[in-house]
């Protein structure tokens, strides 16, 4: 009989290949959920990041046509939270310019042509009249002030949402996205 050499691994090379597998595998899925945690962190920044952007852009048109002695930032705690505007309103229906030449208001605080935002929870609240509405979520911070120029209005505003769904403890990722903007206002 004749006895047949096969080449083949022992006990011990086998284990050696497995783990070396393992580690291979553990390192690629370290990537994948790295990558994962990466995406979802640039996703929420982005999506904080445009709310914050459209609410301070969508305040910054509406101050922007109201006038200096129309404004008054309200102070609520340490810094100020709440603003309250007149924008120039048709009152006879012929036009916000009126037959002297001059810009037709409300005159009539509180009412139509009176726009109120203020910081509500973690919402910034826009109020015309007696309609409210959410302009964004997810603010921790709003403050307005006046320059020395009196006709400039600062606006800063901070957002804040946790990076990645499911987490909400201190420990966790947290994206936060601070803007602020100069606003000249017109009239």
């Amino acid at each position: 009989m004749k006895i047949i050499n096969r080449a083949a691994f022992s006990l011990l090379e086998l284990l050696v290949a497995v783990a070396i597998f393992f580690i291979i595998i553990g390192a690629v899925f370290s990537l994948l959920i790295s990558g994962k945690k990466a995406f979802e962190t640039g996703s929420v920044q982005v999506e904080v990041e445009q709310e914050a952007r459209r609410a301070l852009d969508y305040m910054t048109k509406e101050l922007r046509q109201s006038s200096a002695n129309k404004i008054q930032v309200l102070s609520e705690g340490v810094s100020p939270s709440t603003i309250i505007f007149e924008i120039p309103y048709d009152v006879d229906g012929g036009g916000v310019i009126n037959a002297a030449g001059g810009i037709e208001w409300s005159n009539d605080t509180g009412g139509i042509g009176t726009i109120t935002y203020s910081l509500s929870g973690d919402q910034i609240i826009r109020t015309l009249g007696s309609i409210r509405s959410v302009l964004a979520n997810k603010i921790s911070k709003l403050t307005f002030s006046r320059l020395l120029d009196a006709d400039i209005i600062d606006i800063r505003l901070t957002a804040e949402k946790y990076a990645l769904t499911g987490f909400t403890s201190s420990g966790s990722p947290k994206v936060t996205i601070n803007l602020n903007s100069q606003v000249k206002v017109r009239n």
